[in-house]
């Protein structure tokens, strides 16, 4: 027999981690991983047979040295590209061949191929057995360029047995590719297109039926933009038992419908792109979506479904002044936001922002690791490049201060739509969580901290409240709030990094 081929595919770690990737909410339910990258486990089912298959996620396991592979996929993104390339010439040197793909590389490819014996543009449904075979022949190409978008309809369900699961909290799942918004500071539409392309949902359904976990987060820049496509997805998901989170346009809020079946199917979370609370920003960012008076609305009609919603904010856009901050910051404690994800504008290369900010010589010369939405890219009009930094930071931590949790909870809490139980989480996690939960908030110097948790629990033994979803709740907040403490001791470390190129 034919000995196999050994494969790497790694997705490479990172020097700065985005708050939102919340490592630090998978240490505290006792999982290495909150999710593993999806990209892995889908590259893997569509190898074909004959390869032995290792999957690594830098971020939680090492590449081993030693290992000699006969062929290394590597997956970057922009803000671990500098890991990539070192992975990448490390590699090659011990004979492998090295393939890169990802956002980076469809974007920069030439730049990669300086480190790669191989690029994948674009997406890889239809690349990557034709660079496989070409390999086996003997005649593998430099670059294999995506020409046309693929159909994803019926695709092949990703290799999670590669993965171990036990480490993991949650499962992402695509359903669809594309967006039509043309945000000039997204790279979305450059990379997928404009038009969105689903798979079936029976391919959906069978996907998720497989996973080694109940726990899943569809990871789609719009989950609902088709309506119909929606409400027949819920209605499939709903006798799964599974719990989930989602991105959405604010749309979403105008079907009340949509939203009770989607929170009877499971979803416990929904991430809205606000994106500013200025009618003036969205104009100059060419977003389609600009009611900005409807903010308060759209977050009030998710909260009635018993639904949570993050809102996405991003400040730098040229309205934006230090008091845009402080606006971010009153809005969610104004309202029943349960959740806010704020960056920094961003000039991500591949982006219309990025091309017109080099016409208009306002960029600097950021390292890629540090483009993740904290550090400044370029020049703001309003904003001193430190000064944005730490009102990031500062504002953060006032957000998710447990002065103010309090007062957020009992809003959220006490008006009775969060009653309804959230599916059953397994009872190993349910033991670490209480367990961790102790630790946590009861064993703790933080008064407040732990006043906070002693009176939502009373509330639950009250039969008011769920309490996996208030367990939930807190561990995030808890998961922001490690997050901050590393940001304190490097902030030393991440100014310096500023200064450096601003």
């Amino acid at each position: 027999m034919t000995k196999p081929r050994t494969l790497l595919l790694v997705a490479p770690r990172h020097e700065f981690n985005n708050m939102w990737a919340l490592k630090e909410l998978g240490g505290l339910l006792g999982r290495r991983s909150v999710a593993f990258p999806l990209a892995l486990p889908t590259l893997a089912a569509l190898t074909p047979p004959g390869y032995d298959i290792t999957l690594i996620d830098e971020e939680y396991s090492p590449v081993n040295p030693k290992r000699r592979y006969d062929v290394v996929g590597i997956s970057s993104m922009i803000t671990n590209t500098r890991r990539a390339y070192e992975l990448a010439d490390g590699f090659r040197k011990s004979g492998a061949r090295v393939v890169m793909g990802g956002p980076y590389t469809t974007l920069r490819h030439e730049e990669s191929l300086r480190h790669a014996d191989t690029v994948v543009i674009g997406e890889a449904e239809e690349l990557w057995p034709k660079l496989l075979a070409d390999l086996e022949a003997g005649r593998p190409q430099p670059v294999y360029r995506c020409e046309t978008p693929p159909s994803i309809a019926r695709q092949p369900l990703p290799r999670w047995d590669l993965v171990d699961a036990k480490h993991t909290l949650a499962f992402n799942v695509q359903i669809s590719r594309g967006c039509p918004n043309g945000c000039e500071f997204c790279c979305v539409s450059a990379m997928f297109g404009t038009r969105q392309r689903y798979r079936d949902v029976d391919n959906v359904v069978a996907e998720i039926a497989k996973l080694p976990s109940r726990q899943i987060s569809f990871v789609d820049d719009n989950l609902t933009s088709d309506n119909g496509y929606a409400h027949r997805l819920v209605e499939a998901l709903a006798p799964l038992g599974v719990s989930w989170n989602c991105l959405c346009g604010q749309d979403v809020a105008d079907d009340p419908d949509l939203l009770d079946r989607m929170a009877a199917a499971g979803c416990h979370t929904i991430l809205i792109g606000f994106e500013s609370l200025r009618a003036e920003n969205l104009a100059m960012a060419r977003r389609k979506q600009r009611a900005v008076p409807r903010y308060r609305e759209v977050v009030a009609r998710i909260n009635r479904a018993g639904i949570h919603v993050t809102g996405a904010f991003i400040v730098g856009f040229d309205a934006d002044t230090p008091a845009s901050f402080d606006d971010v910051f009153e809005f969610y404690r104004d309202t029943d936001l349960s959740y806010v994800m704020l960056n920094l504008l961003t000039a991500f290369p591949g982006t219309a922002l990025h091309d017109a900010l080099v016409r208009a010589g306002r960029t600097l010369d950021v390292p890629t690791e540090c483009l993740i939405g904290a550090f400044p890219s370029f020049r703001y009009a309003n904003l001193a490049p430190r000064d944005a930094f730490e009102r990031l930071f500062e504002t953060y931590e006032r957000i998710y201060s447990y002065d103010l949790i309090w007062d957020k909870l009992t809003r959220l809490f006490a008006s009775g739509a969060y009653a309804r139980p959230r599916h059953p989480i397994g009872t190993w996690d349910r033991l670490v969580a209480m367990k961790n939960a102790f630790g946590r908030f009861v064993l703790t110097r933080d008064r407040k901290k732990r006043a906070v948790f002693l009176s939502i629990m009373k509330a639950v033994r009250q039969n008011e409240l769920d309490p996996d979803k208030v367990f939930e709740y807190l561990f995030l907040i808890e998961a922001v709030n490690e997050y901050l403490k590393t940001y304190r001791r490097r902030r030393d470390e991440m100014l310096a990094r500023i200064d450096s190129y601003a």
